[in-house]
């Protein structure tokens, strides 16, 4: 299987191909690139069919295939330099000077005009428990955007090259990505009794870094008791056995607090959830979490 190119690169081949061969002034019709000029034909497609395609690519030189062009978007003051497609793959290449950093979302806007849609949001899948942070709605400049069609998908990336041109790539392909058309096989399976808590996004679970328990294995056991001895004196009346055959108290190093919340089940009962929240000894910028649901007994 053939490895990606990285756009920027299939953007500097076709750029090198634009200079070689000058590209057609207005008026005239765009020249397609079937001669070996001073850049080799068979160079320029191997480095284009790097980019994806399943062969050698046509090249046009300061346009793009017309069955794509209107469909997509040129700026004002931008120039094409060229383009690549096999069949209904296309990858194009739009030079713009002293492009300002919101340039894609000047794209977004246009080609949502043109018939582009953002891609649906992404399943949700059955089952609950802690679930990664939603991505974020970025309002700001982003350097790359993905947009759906009718069973294609488009991207665009922006890259500044010698610090005063931006060159935009785009890539049209036929079939859409797992991105335009999410599966909804997880969504449609059982749902799980816990619920669905979403991390916060500045403590994503993606983002634990070195939080990870360094310990291997690890064993449990559990009792319930009935007591009018208060939560601190359970802990300190087995925190003496503890001490006595050799454990060590963590002290303010270690923490653990908890929460419980109930609500009635559809039978007439209850269920009780309860997070107890850990501060590891080892590193007091870590959270460890355990998310636990009881139903009450039928009689």
């Amino acid at each position: 299987m053939k490895s990606a190119m990285p756009t920027h690169l299939i953007a500097a081949a076709i750029a090198v191909i634009a200079v070689a061969a000058p590209a057609a002034t207005q008026g005239q019709d765009p020249r397609r690139l079937v001669t070996p000029d001073s850049v080799p034909f068979d160079l320029a497609a191997a480095l284009i069919g790097a980019g994806g395609f399943s062969g050698a690519p046509q090249i046009l030189v300061g346009s793009m295939p017309e069955w794509v062009a209107n469909r997509l978007y040129v700026p004002s003051g931008a120039r094409v330099l060229g383009s690549a497609f096999l069949g209904t793959t296309v990858v194009g290449v739009v030079s713009i000077p002293a492009a300002s950093d919101s340039v894609l979302a000047e794209l977004k806007r246009e080609l949502m005009q043109r018939g582009w849609t953002s891609p649906p949001p992404p399943p949700i899948y059955a089952g609950g428990g802690f679930r990664s942070a939603p991505a974020p709605v970025v309002d700001g400049p982003f350097a790359r955007l993905i947009l759906c069609g009718d069973e294609q998908t488009l991207t665009a990336s922006a890259a500044r090259r010698a610090g005063i041109v931006t060159d935009i790539t785009f890539r049209v392909t036929a079939g859409g990505t797992y991105v335009c058309h999410p599966s909804q096989g997880q969504a449609t399976a059982s749902r799980s009794s816990l619920p669905t808590l979403f991390n916060p996004v500045a403590a994503d679970a993606r983002m634990a870094g070195n939080c990870f328990s360094p310990f291997q294995g690890s064993m449990g056991t559990s009792a319930t008791l009935r007591t009018s001895m208060t939560s601190e004196a359970l802990l300190d009346h087995y925190g003496r056995q503890l001490e006595d055959s050799g454990w060590t108290t963590a002290g303010e190093k270690a923490s653990i607090v908890g929460r419980s919340w109930t609500r009635p089940d559809s039978a007439g009962g209850s269920a009780e959830a309860t997070i107890t929240v850990a501060t590891p000894a080892r590193d007091s910028g870590c959270r460890e979490l355990n998310l636990q649901v009881r139903t009450q007994r039928r009689p």
